[in-house]
């Protein structure tokens, strides 16, 4: 008999649900979480994308014209600034202490090379942060130029990893008219720089570097 009345109350229960569902009372229930698959390398540097890639805010990213390793970074259908991408041979096991030693040697070379532009000028360097580059471990250094004003004529991010024996350099720099050492390049004003920050860690945490 117990039996009976606990088949005949689950019935019940499943007829009000039905007609709930019918006449639109009752609660609806939220959708299952979908979970996302991790995204794919957003830069591939040995096929550098023909098409516009959007990056963050306003910025978007294309390939330059020519066979250099450089990508043309777009702000509302102009370009603003460029990322050049840089390779060579690891000396050691290519592991953060090398790297670290490698970005030591970078500022060293840079504050000899200003050493021959008028006074006022002087260089100041940011202490290497670890950074996620190319999906695993890097490191993210900077370094500016300011004037005897104090104002910002150069700037510099770079970012470094390795993997296959091999040092991987990804690095924008800013310049302006007041610089003692005018780019060749297309270099970034010095606050478009700073707002492209963030698209650049994005380009830098999903880049995908070639082999060899």
């Amino acid at each position: 008999m117990l039996t009976q009345r606990t088949g005949l109350r689950r019935l019940l229960v499943g007829a009000a649900a039905l007609l709930a569902s019918c006449t639109g009372g009752g609660a609806e229930e939220p959708p299952p979480a979908v979970s996302s698959p991790p995204p794919e390398a957003l830069i591939d540097w040995s096929d550098r994308p023909t098409a516009s890639v959007a990056l963050k805010g306003e910025f978007s990213a294309v390939a330059c014209p020519g066979e250099g390793p450089f990508l043309c970074i777009e702000s509302r259908g102009e370009q603003v600034g460029q990322i050049e991408y840089l390779s060579f041979p690891a000396e050691q096991d290519g592991g953060a202490e090398e790297l670290r030693s490698r970005i030591e040697d970078d500022y060293r070379g840079f504050e000899a090379d200003r050493e021959g532009c008028a006074g006022g000028f002087e260089v100041e360097t940011e202490e290497p942060e670890e950074a996620e580059v190319a999906g695993g471990e890097g490191l993210r250094s900077e370094y500016a130029v300011v004037d005897a004003e104090g104002e910002t004529v150069e700037r510099y991010i770079k970012y470094w990893s390795s993997s296959g024996g091999r040092i991987h350099l990804l690095s924008a720099e800013a310049q302006e008219a007041a610089s003692c050492s005018p780019s060749e390049g297309a270099p970034f004003s010095s606050p478009v720089l700073e707002d492209f920050g963030e698209s650049f860690e994005l380009v830098a945490e999903a880049s995908r570097f070639p082999e060899s």
